[in-house]
């Protein structure tokens, strides 16, 4: 047993893996932060379709996950280098989604990604376990992660 700095207060030991919160059944009822990815792509750059493409990802990942703006804690947002005529944040205003903090950055320029790809990661507080997320990924996005895909 490791020694204590004289005044620290004991704490318990952390327990491994996802089970001390995903899985334990006295947790299975309350809500909690979970992470949501979607992905989608467009066919130019244009801010019209930015903001529409972000806006059909969105919605879809509120409706596969069934929660609702109020939910959702935060975004990050990431595009492709390619993509420069709007901000995809602005999506969630034209969905009134206007207390949500957004964050927009660049993807790394990996090789052979999808070129204007939009990527979200929403913070939800859900009562969904871990694994009965659904990660969306839309057009030709879904070569990301074909085994992610839900039709």
């Amino acid at each position: 047993m490791k020694s204590q700095r004289a005044g620290a207060t004991p704490t318990a030991p952390w327990p491994e893996g996802p089970a001390r919160i995903h899985d334990r059944e006295e947790n299975s009822q309350h809500s909690r932060v979970l992470a949501v990815r979607g992905a989608t792509t467009i066919d130019q750059d244009e801010a019209d379709e930015v903001r529409s493409a972000t806006a059909e990802l969105l919605v879809e990942m509120g409706e596969k996950n069934s929660f609702d703006s109020s939910q959702i804690v935060s975004a990050i947002f990431t595009v492709t280098h390619d993509i420069r005529s709007e901000f995809p944040a602005r999506a969630t205003r034209d969905l009134n989604w206007n207390d949500i903090p957004c964050l927009c950055a660049t993807e790394i320029p990996v090789p052979h990604a999808p070129p204007l790809c939009i990527r979200v990661l929403l913070h939800v507080e859900t009562t969904l376990p871990l694994n009965g997320v659904k990660h969306v990924y839309l057009r030709k996005a879904r070569s990301l992660r074909p085994d992610r895909c839900y039709d």
